[in-house]
């Protein structure tokens, strides 16, 4: 079955959403800075806005995604956490009484290496199969499954796999 389309993400948020994220990603902070953004409610705030040097949407920082950084880098100070790498992923929170879609940023870094672009390829891969019919993501996902299960799943072989999806499509 191809993945299906969060209702959010039809919308032009101009902020990272946990609907975004289909699985983790690993993104490193360009800068941050205040910014008064816009609320669902036609309200406006004041917010920590962090910007990232791969190609994403900005992210509204919380109190708690920022304590999650300050703990990984040894550092309360957001000057230093500029060009520092964090791993992001989506979830739900309990908030006002009911559960929410959220971002929250894994409390370690995040690994690098290798094991960033196997992460990066994989993100890559589950976008593209949401484009090919469900039968052909079917293929593909147990093609994947079992090159994981055999190890397999080296960094030449998903970019392999990421080409012939793309091509497929």
């Amino acid at each position: 079955m191809a993945s299906k389309t969060h209702f959010k993400k039809l919308f032009n948020s101009t902020y990272l959403g946990a609907w975004d994220l289909d699985t983790d990603i690993i993104l490193t902070i360009d800068s941050i800075k205040k910014e008064s953004v816009n609320l669902p409610e036609g309200k406006k705030e004041d917010a920590l806005v962090c910007e990232f040097k791969e190609n994403s949407k900005p992210f509204i920082l919380n109190k708690t995604n920022c304590k999650i950084i300050s703990k990984v880098y040894g550092t309360r100070y957001i000057e230093d956490w500029i060009g520092k790498s964090i791993q992001v992923y989506a979830t739900e929170v309990k908030a006002f009484g009911d559960l929410v879609d959220a971002i929250r940023i894994r409390p370690y870094k995040p690994k690098i290496g290798n094991e960033a672009k196997k992460a990066d390829l994989n993100q890559k891969i589950i976008k593209a199969l949401g484009n090919l019919p469900d039968e052909a993501a079917e293929v593909w996902k147990s093609r994947l499954k079992a090159a994981k299960a055999t190890k397999k799943d080296t960094i030449p072989n998903l970019e392999k796999s990421l080409k012939l999806i793309n091509e497929a499509i």
